[in-house]
């Protein structure tokens, strides 16, 4: 099973409600899957690796980020496919990758999507992404960071 389907239809319909969420994930999973378990652990996982939002506002509803190719720390040199993405998305990734000297690197997982972390020195990671039509955001952990309000 691939669980990449779960994302490309995210991504398609790019928001919706727990149930449907859970119905989409029921039919991936099949009968005799712990659906409870599953579907916690892709919330989790899509939530975690910037793909998705889950229970915005406190309310039973989720929606797809956009797409960017965030720089990392560590490994110096690589960066992480986050928000959403489709198979046209990826294939012109992986056109931007071939073309600019990176390498695709997929980490797929019983239980959820692949983590597609490109390697790369950054002038080609950012001409890579510009190929694909996603921003490149180099230190993404930094951006990030900043943009969240510290408690006090």
């Amino acid at each position: 099973m691939s669980w990449e389907t779960l994302i490309y239809w995210m991504t398609h319909v790019q928001e919706g409600s727990w149930a449907t969420f859970r119905g989409a994930v029921a039919r991936l999973a099949g009968d005799d899957a712990d659906l409870d378990t599953i579907s916690r652990g892709l919330r989790v996982f899509l939530s975690d690796f910037g793909h998705a939002d889950f229970f915005i506002g406190g309310s039973q509803r989720w929606r797809v980020l956009p797409p960017v190719l965030g720089g990392l720390i560590s490994p110096a040199g690589s960066a992480v496919t986050t928000g959403g993405r489709s198979p046209k998305l990826m294939a012109d990734l992986v056109e931007g990758v071939a073309a600019h000297g990176c390498r695709v690197v997929s980490d797929a997982g019983d239980h959820r999507p692949a983590l597609i972390r490109i390697d790369g020195e950054q002038p080609g990671l950012a001409a890579a992404a510009a190929v694909a039509g996603v921003p490149y955001v180099d230190q993404f952990a930094d951006v990030v960071c900043g943009s969240i309000d510290p408690l006090t």
